[in-house]
């Protein structure tokens, strides 16, 4: 669709990589994002325009990138829902919004730095969950010795 438009593209999954002359880059691969979430300072999720559900938003966050999503997120909404709230992450419904609001972002480099902030703290208030359902569980399994030791 992007060479369609006239775009040098180049895509990951037939082992092009970018270079100067590239005007995108398909990263259509498993185990890259961390890498381009930690590059760019904003990152749109997809999945979220349409009714699919959304995408992830969690590793974009860990990695410094400041979050802009469709308004179908429920997938994970548990995460969204953090991060609307503590105004972490931008909710845009359109390619026109999401240039705006990246293009917004990068160029107030104060509020980039202060929703980072507030992601961090979003995800931080709903994390911890496998070591409170352990320490729950733990108390239905029988205590007989060396099989479960309390802590």
């Amino acid at each position: 669709m992007l060479k369609g438009r006239g775009l040098k593209v180049a895509r990951r999954s037939l082992g092009v990589l970018p270079d100067r002359t590239s005007e995108a880059y398909v990263a259509d691969t498993i185990g890259e994002l961390g890498t381009l979430y930690k590059l760019a300072p904003v990152a749109f999720i997809g999945g979220s325009l349409v009714n699919r559900g959304g995408q992830n938003p969690i590793e974009a966050v860990r990695q410094g990138a400041v979050v802009l999503t469709g308004p179908h997120w429920q997938n994970f909404g548990d995460a969204y829902d953090a991060l609307i709230q503590n105004r972490g992450a931008i909710v845009v419904h359109s390619a026109e919004e999401i240039a705006a609001a990246a293009r917004q972002l990068i160029t107030d480099q104060a509020e980039l730095g202060s929703m980072r902030q507030r992601a961090d703290a979003a995800l931080a208030k709903i994390s911890g969950a496998l070591p409170r359902t352990i320490t729950a569980l733990l108390r239905y399994l029988p205590k007989e010795e060396g099989l479960v030791r309390a802590s």
